[in-house]
Order: structure tokens, then C-alpha cells, then sequence
């Protein structure tokens, strides 16, 4: 036999059992990335570490889930769809509904956000009418419900020792409905629905009057109607 076909063929041969071994080993990887609720056990698309669902992914059996997972349980924020049609979304601990979530009904149509602990409703939670998200350099800032004003209108009022001042450069206003209006008589949002959230940016002069200064406050407006933010820098 001429040695270089011999060669060849037992080339060939070696590549396949190679390949036969790397496809083998790829469904078995596959197949041991293991989901730990049997309700939600028959297939998983997703994330995998040693062997177990973790990190993002998609768990089907007689119910679903899609959201996050650590070694094989239900972990973060995910979305459990039960087969009668109910649905949790929320916060999830070791396969348990934990932290804020909300159960919707599929038999009556109704949906409650409350507080879990391992897989117990604890209380409702009510979102509150509004708040402080992020503020940066900034003395103070609040946030309050004007009366009588005009509904879908938030009011940017900026303050230096107590007292309005607009002495500032670079004044960004950002949300995520309506308009913004900056004028000489007007900073702020209006024709906004809720909730809302802004985001207002500016620079300014420091205390002391040495260097510039960026500030910013990000807020949440949950309650419809006409409110003001001021922001003391």
C-alpha cells in the first residue's frame, strides 16, 4: 500500500473520532447544564456554569421561566409564566419569589406588587409619589406637588443659599415624555405623563467661586399632576 495514502487514511480517521469525541462532548455539556425546579426542567436555552443554568436564560417544562439563574435555581430578576396563565415578575432568591414583585391573575385579571419572602406574599407595596434617583455636588433638592397648577407640568426652579439663581452654563433638561422649556420665565417640563422620569444637568460656579462644577439630579415623578423641583446648588 502506498504509505502516503496509509498515512492519510489514518489521518482521517483519527479527525473523525476527534470530531465524534468534540460532538459528544457538546450535547453532553449541553444536556448537563441542569435546571434545579422540575416544574421548568425539560429544556433550557441560556447561560451554564458547572453544569448547572446560570446566568441569563430560558427554562421550559410545565411552566416557564426567563430571567436570571445561579447554579440551577431561579435567582435575580426573572419571569415565571405558570400553565394556568398567572405570571410573577420580580425578584427571585434560591427558586423563591423574593424582594418586590408583582403576581398577575389569570382567572380574574387582576395584578398585586407587593413584598415577597421565600415564596410568601409579605405586604403591597405602594409606590411612593416620588423620588430622589441620583444627585450629584448638589446642597439639596426636593421635590413637592403644586395646587392648582397645571396638570402634566413640572417646574425646575435652581437655588443658590435658599435663593432662586440661574447663573449657570451648559443647562440640559432631559425626560421621557413631553417637552422641555427653557426660557427666561420657565425652566422645566411640560405635557409630560406619568410616571415620569428627568434628568437635569448644569455647571455652575463653586462656593468659593475657584472652578467650574458639574451638577446633576436624576428624579421619578410617580403621581400625575403639576409639581416643582428645586434644586439648591
Amino acid at each position: 500500500m502506498n504509505t502516503k495514502f496509509y498515512l492519510l487514511k489514518i489521518f482521517l480517521v483519527a479527525i473523525g473520532i476527534v470530531a465524534i469525541n468534540v460532538n459528544t462532548y457538546s450535547q453532553d455539556e449541553k444536556s448537563d447544564c441542569r435546571v434545579l425546579l422540575h416544574t421548568i426542567n425539560d429544556s433550557y436555552e441560556g447561560s451554564c456554569k458547572q453544569g448547572f443554568a446560570h446566568g441569563k436564560g430560558i427554562a421550559q417544562g410545565v411552566d416557564k421561566y426567563e430571567g436570571k439563574f445561579k447554579m440551577g435555581l431561579p435567582q435575580g430578576i426573572g419571569t415565571y409564566t405558570w400553565a394556568n396563565g398567572n405570571i410573577y415578575s420580580g425578584g427571585w432568591k434560591k427558586g423563591m419569589r423574593s424582594g418586590t414583585g408583582t403576581y398577575f391573575s389569570a382567572s380574574n385579571g387582576e395584578s398585586l406588587k407587593g413584598i415577597w419572602k421565600n415564596d410568601e406574599f409579605i405586604r403591597e407595596y405602594i409606590e411612593p409619589s416620588y423620588k430622589i434617583l441620583y444627585k450629584s455636588n448638589l446642597e439639596k433638592a426636593e421635590v413637592y406637588e403644586v395646587t392648582g397648577g397645571i396638570p402634566g407640568t413640572i417646574e425646575v426652579i435652581l437655588k443658590r443659599d435658599g435663593y432662586k439663581n440661574e447663573a449657570v452654563s451648559g443647562l440640559l433638561l432631559y425626560g421621557h415624555s413631553g417637552m422641555t422649556d427653557i426660557t427666561t420665565n420657565y425652566i422645566g417640563f411640560k405635557g409630560v405623563q406619568f410616571p415620569f422620569e428627568g434628568n437635569v444637568k448644569f455647571q455652575a460656579l463653586n462656593r468659593t467661586r475657584q472652578h467650574i462644577v458639574n451638577y446633576t439630579l436624576d428624579f421619578k415623578i410617580n403621581k400625575e399632576g403639576a409639581w416643582c423641583v428645586t434644586i439648591d446648588y
